[in-house]
């Protein structure tokens, strides 16, 4: 069976549930039904949930010239988030989700007690010291700097999910 539609799907699901079927999901793989269908299920719901920071201010000493990291600079930086379990299964409890307040201090904590050359280093120990200290799933840093005249900024991105690059 195939499915187009999210609600469509949902009464496609519990059809083939009732009768102990699989259900077609694309490319050839199959979706079972009962409890791997409602694991699946929330996988596919946590992975389009998140919880970001925006244009997080914060002063660094960065530049390769020995001259550009006397002084800091100010930075902008993005964070991006997921937690688990789902939004859904929070059940509106504090202790079940991430602080976003903590994350803005240890982002400005780690940024202003840094001294780095390059911006890639700062967003790569950045991204695997956030994943060390919160439970996070994933993790998405972007560092803004402003050192090119033509240009609003240079923007330096990196990933972090659990289980890869040491990560718990």
């Amino acid at each position: 069976m195939e499915i187009a539609h999210s609600i469509e799907a949902e009464t496609k699901v519990r059809r083939q549930s009732d009768q102990g079927g699989s259900i077609s999901v694309g490319l050839g793989s199959k979706l079972r039904v009962g409890a791997d269908w409602r694991r699946e299920v929330e996988q596919q719901t946590m992975d389009s949930e998140w919880i970001e920071i925006k244009e997080l201010g914060a002063k660094a000493r960065i530049g390769v010239p020995d001259e550009e990291r006397q002084t800091r600079q100010e930075l902008r930086i993005n964070v991006r988030f997921q937690i688990e379990p789902s939004f859904e299964n929070l059940e509106d409890r504090f202790d079940s989700t991430i602080d976003y307040s903590a994350v803005a201090k240890e982002v400005e904590k780690v940024v202003s007690e840094s001294e780095f050359r390059l911006v890639e280093t700062l967003v790569t120990k950045l991204a695997d010291h956030l994943m060390q200290r919160f439970p996070m799933r994933t993790v998405e840093i972007e560092v803004k700097k402003f050192a090119l005249p033509n240009a609003s900024c240079v923007s330096v991105k990196a990933t972090r999910r659990r289980g890869q690059r040491g990560n718990r």
